[in-house]
């Protein structure tokens, strides 16, 4: 039987007989029904760690074994996979391990690797940081961040209610499309350019990037009379027109993300992505239905929102005149040094794509929940919150098209 370079040589010079490409056939099955028995032969050795982790998900899953595909409870033991317990789904037919929808599925990264990436997490480390730190692809850190982000959010997406007095008030973060290549997204459907340093020659550049002719920039802007071929002047009118649309509104505009916030005494907690601009009676309907007992009292700022709230809720209602900073006993303290705090972690990350605003919330808010705690003790809370198995796994090309987390009114 000829060796595999023979055949490699053969295929190369594109002058194969029948019985030399049979030849090659054979040869490539045999090896690769050698190349599976040697996978099945090959004992995987799991680290006592690691092993540890896995009797976690199995214990997890094990107090509701659910089908995370379709939702069946009708679920068997299906044998095991390089030691770990495989199921099936007798509904569905699909098949599924103890790892799904937790940190471990489809990871590379030892045990070891995960507790060190969650301590620079922690930190609020830059994944430039974490890279050189780790020796790991920045697109491996920047996926890692979101997919312990997003399973915090979806471990503890629920959020807490609110027994006794709670303050309320709204914290507004700049909308950011940091990342998004789209140029027509920017031309056609935000109708400005991004927000990045160009001279007028670069701008031109990147209108005829986007596919269009320098004199289609008349017909973004909405031109009836399309024919008519616009001088220089009038191009050059146009950009400056996409230019200021371009620049920063002052105070809440629709270019503020508006953060829904409420904290009590107790460290119970809201803290949620709301809508753009100001927020309305609607957002705090959807929010805040249902979470305040009957006693509880809510100390808000005098925006008009709140009172339409609590009068339709029937919630005790405390508002702070504008100007003033308490009214009786009734203060904002507690909420303002909350959104202080908050203010120092988004200045870690510079700035934040809105769409994945909701993810570093709530990291946020689990660091506020442990705060007491030595960095190794959160470290270890995380990583066991992190073995409960969410019905939605955390996949790259997902995270990518992730939709705005909030109420965009109709603007994006």
């Amino acid at each position: 039987m000829a060796t595999l370079k023979d055949l490699t040589d053969l295929m190369a010079s594109s002058n194969l007989t029948e019985a030399q490409i049979a030849d090659l056939i054979s040869t490539l099955t045999v090896m690769q029904k050698e190349n599976k028995a040697s996978k099945r032969g090959k004992k995987v050795v799991l680290s006592a760690e690691l092993l540890e982790l896995l009797e976690k998900c199995t214990l997890n899953r094990g107090a509701a074994l659910s089908c995370p595909k379709c939702g069946s409870v009708s679920v068997s033991k299906n044998g095991k996979r390089n030691g770990r317990q495989r199921y099936l789904c007798k509904d569905c037919h699909r098949t599924f391990g103890d790892t799904y929808g937790t940190l471990l599925y489809h990871s590379r990264l030892s045990v070891a690797q995960w507790k060190q990436f969650l301590t620079l997490t922690l930190y609020n480390t830059s994944l430039n940081k974490i890279k050189r730190d780790m020796g790991i692809n920045r697109v491996t850190a920047w996926f890692n961040r979101h997919k312990v982000c997003s399973l915090i959010h979806q471990i503890e997406g629920e959020q807490d209610r609110f027994p006794s007095i709670v303050e309320g008030d709204e914290f507004y973060v700049p909308l950011s499309f940091i990342g998004e290549r789209n140029k027509a997204f920017f031309l056609e459907g935000l109708q400005r350019m991004p927000r990045h340093h160009r001279n007028r020659a670069d701008k031109y550049e990147y209108v005829e990037q986007a596919g269009y002719e320098v004199t289609d920039v008349q017909d973004m802007e909405g031109f009836q009379d399309n024919n008519t071929i616009p001088s220089g002047l009038k191009v050059s009118k146009e950009l400056n027109g996409l230019d200021k649309e371009a620049r920063r509104k002052r105070g809440i505009s629709n270019e503020q993300v508006c953060v829904l916030t409420a904290v009590d005494k107790a460290e119970n907690t809201y803290l949620s992505p709301s809508c753009l601009g100001k927020i309305e009676p609607r957002h705090l309907e959807q929010q805040w239905g249902g979470r305040f007992a009957e006693d509880s009292i809510l100390v808000t700022d005098s925006l008009r929102a709140y009172k339409t709230f609590a009068n339709h809720n029937k919630v005790h209602l405390r508002q702070i005149p504008s100007g003033k900073h308490a009214s009786g006993p009734f203060n904002l303290g507690k909420v303002n040094a909350y959104h202080s705090r908050l203010t120092d972690f988004m200045d870690w990350y510079k700035e934040v794509a809105s769409k994945y605003l909701d993810h570093y919330l709530a990291l946020f808010r689990w660091q506020e929940k442990h705060r007491k705690h030595r960095t190794a003790e959160q470290v270890k809370i995380l990583l066991d919150m992190l073995t409960r198995g969410v019905s939605e796994r955390v996949m790259l090309k997902e995270l990518k098209y992730k939709h705005m987390p909030f109420d965009t009114k109709g603007l994006i």
